[in-house]
């Protein structure tokens, strides 16, 4: 750590406000290499600007031979770098008091590591070290005390400016070879890259006295107030609270109302009998319906938060929403940090963005695809303006994006036209005052040629400066950098103006002079259009700003009502899965309730059917019984009325046998027909008492066969009810 390294750290500790340093060493460093070969005298011999650029390894490299004696040759050197980054650190804190303060006020901290340039690993060194350099810095008398440029202390550090070498053998422009020494060196160096050593201050006998500046405006100071103000006003940070619906969970009430339309009407039914009066088969049927719907009931109750349910779903997409717009965030900072920086990446930045983009389109088709309440469809309806608006912003954005990139490149290629232009006439006014020194007659050619060159220089001071504020303000975008623009064009102008004004007093031909002017003009040509240029790309970098913030604005809202709805989401989600498991419950219960119940009452019935038939079935066969006897008694009734009609047929065939031979007696012996009269008349009267025992007896045969047929039915009838029964 010599002065430019030093400062380099400064500046981006104490300027950008870097909150960490690392001090990083790597394995096979070839300076570290060098550096041991050569104290070990076994390296080949350095080239005369290798010492002073190296000079502060020296001792890291003697420090680990003194801490590992045991350890020789080149297998000292990964000691040696790790030494190195100690001596890095120890020569920070030496040299630099301001980082010593930052450090001690816990606003920076330094450490140390390795990089192994073999497996790309880093291994962090321990920090305590650090704090131990620190103290032992501390209380070293020697270290630098003033922390501000402008005080003198006695310097501190290992190398002052001039370790780089002393003569001029370095980069830049040669004394000339006479021994003539260019004017004094300007107060404040130049740092343009052409490797130009500067030139004098203005000499005391100039001829041209340089004009005030010119005040330059790059963009209207209350336009600039405007814009400002709109980049650096506050987000709105609304909180969004959306109302969980849970009006359509009341199903429990629903079922209790059901259950006691049931409880009445089974009640009634009880009451007024019909269910006693009802048939068994309709007992039956009535049982198993009432299971049935039961069961439905269940699966219907099961369906309903089934569907319910699908709010688990609706919750996984609003989180799949927060975390898009979460994510969308972050890729539209990372595009306004490195896409101006680094186009490509720039444009990779914008692909994912519109990708991420499609697919928040996609989860928002599909929450819409879902049954939302009127809240959550309003909530829907904000998040589509909001994304409408966004992705107007975001649109602005990437095209001023684009523009910017386009002005860049064009700012770019006009400082290095105006430096090479500049460059150019430097070198050419170089080569004639040096032949003027040379020649050493025309001291006020001298003078104003010094003067031109001069003024020429810082001219391309001034362009580098302008280059690099203009750098500064599209890092940091602070407005103090559009100023120092102002007053470096303004200064700009005037020394060009200062310069158009010399060229005629030089002893040069007039064509020269006419060339020299007309490429001064052409460098104010190129300045007037990079000031316009640089007003348009300042505007739009605030736009971009102020872009940023409405884009911003609008996915913070967007992620309000997102994580809203994820909190209406998963308060109704809880609410149904409560009401699942409590109407479950309540259901199951109800079931195996009413199941008892059902089973008790239909057995019930069915045991007092069956008692009921097996009673008729015993009736049944004892009048079967009787009837038999009956049937028994009648037959053999029957069997003697036809013995009785046997005989009595016998009898009237033996009488009218009888009444034939008495008819042919009577015929024969017609005269004792008178005689016989009275007998035959009694016998006649006999048979027609037979005729009516026989008719009666007939008659008697007939009802005893219409009984047996009635009987016989009876049986018939009481055989088929019991062979329904016994399929029952």
């Amino acid at each position: 750590c010599d002065v430019d390294e030093v400062g380099s750290i400064e500046y981006g500790l104490a300027h950008v406000n870097t909150p960490g340093l690392v001090v990083l060493g790597h394995t096979q460093c070839g300076a570290v290499t060098a550096v041991t070969q050569a104290v070990l005298g076994t390296g080949h011999a350095l080239e005369r600007n290798i010492p002073p650029l190296v000079d502060n390894i020296e001792p890291a490299v003697r420090r680990a031979m003194a801490k590992h004696p045991s350890v020789h040759g080149n297998d000292i050197i990964p000691y040696g770098i790790e030494e190195n980054v100690w001596q890095g650190i120890e020569d920070l804190f030496f040299s630099s008091p301001s980082t010593r303060d930052l450090v001690n006020s816990g606003k920076v901290k330094v450490v140390g590591a390795i990089y192994d340039v073999g497996t790309g690993k880093i291994r962090w060194l321990p920090e305590l070290k650090v704090g131990q350099i620190l103290a032992k810095v501390e209380a070293d008398p020697g270290r630098a005390l003033i922390a501000m440029a402008g005080g003198h202390d006695n310097g501190g550090g290992h190398a002052s400016a001039s370790s780089h070498g002393n003569d001029n053998g370095g980069g830049g422009h040669a004394a000339p070879a006479d021994g003539h020494s260019p004017p004094a060196a300007h107060a404040e160096p130049a740092a343009h890259g052409g490797g130009h050593a500067a030139p004098a201050a203005h000499s005391a006998v100039a001829t041209h006295a340089k004009a005030k500046a010119e005040k330059v405006t790059l963009i209207n100071e209350r336009e600039l107030r405007e814009l400002d103000k709109k980049r650096h006003r506050e987000l709105e940070h609304n909180e969004v609270t959306l109302a969980a619906d849970t009006s359509g969970l009341g199903i429990l009430p629903k079922i209790f109302t059901g259950l006691l339309v049931l409880g009445i009407a089974g009640g009634f039914l009880l009451k007024s009998g019909t269910l006693a009066e009802m048939s068994l088969a309709a007992k039956l049927y009535s049982g198993f319906g009432i299971i049935m719907a039961l069961a439905l009931g269940l699966g219907a109750a099961g369906y309903y938060f089934l569907d319910k349910v699908t709010r688990e779903t609706l919750l996984e997409a609003t989180i799949d929403l927060e975390i898009n717009v979460a994510n969308m965030r972050s890729l539209q900072d990372e595009f306004v940090l490195f896409g101006i920086r680094d186009p490509a990446k720039g444009e990779r930045i914008l692909e994912e963005h519109h990708e991420l983009s499609k697919q928040i389109d996609d989860v928002l088709t599909h929450i819409r695809s879902f049954s939302l309440d009127v809240e959550a469809v309003d909530a829907m309806r904000q998040i589509d303006e909001l994304m409408a608006d966004y992705r107007k912003n975001f649109a602005d954005l990437e095209e001023r994006y684009h523009e910017i990139e386009e002005l860049k490149e064009s700012l770019d290629e006009l400082g290095e036209n105006m430096d090479s232009e500049l460059v150019e006439v430097i070198h050419e006014h170089e080569a004639e005052l040096r032949v003027l020194q040379v020649e050493g007659t025309n001291i006020q050619q001298i003078i104003l040629q010094t003067e031109l060159v001069e003024v020429l220089f810082e001219a391309e001071l001034l362009v580098s400066k302008i280059g690099h504020a203009e750098v500064e303000f599209l890092l940091d975008k602070q407005l103090r950098h559009i100023s120092k623009m102002e007053t470096y064009i303004g200064q700009l102008v005037v020394e060009l103006n200062t310069a158009k004004g010399i060229i005629p007093a030089l002893d040069t031909p007039r064509e020269e002079q006419i060339a020299d002017i007309a490429q001064i003009e052409e460098v104010e040509h190129e300045m007037d259009q990079y000031r316009e240029e640089l007003s348009l790309i300042i505007r739009d970098e605030l736009e971009v700003e102020i872009d940023m913030i409405a884009c911003t604005e609008d996915l913070i809202k967007i992620g309000a009502i997102s994580k809203a709805m994820i909190v209406k989401t998963q308060e109704e989600t809880r609410a149904i899965i409560q009401e699942a498991y409590t109407t479950t419950t309540v259901l199951c219960s109800i079931v195996a309730v009413l199941g008892s119940l059902l089973a008790f009452f239909i057995s019930r019935g069915i045991t007092r059917s069956l008692t009921r038939i097996q009673q008729v079935l015993y009736m049944g066969s004892e009048q079967v019984s009787s009837a038999s006897g009956q049937i028994a008694s009648a037959s053999q009734q029957m069997a003697e009325g036809a013995s009785e009609q046997a005989a009595s047929l016998e009898e009237t065939s033996a009488s009218l046998e009888e009444y034939s031979s008495m008819t042919e007696r009577n015929a024969e012996n017609s005269n004792n027909v008178n005689v016989n009269m009275d007998e035959a008349d009694g016998l006649l009267n006999t048979g027609v008492e037979s005729m009516e025992r026989l008719t009666k007896a007939i008659n008697e045969i007939k009802t005893s066969s219409d009984e047996t047929a009635k009987i016989i039915k009876t049986i018939e009838e009481i055989a088929f009810q019991t062979n329904i029964l016994a399929l029952n």
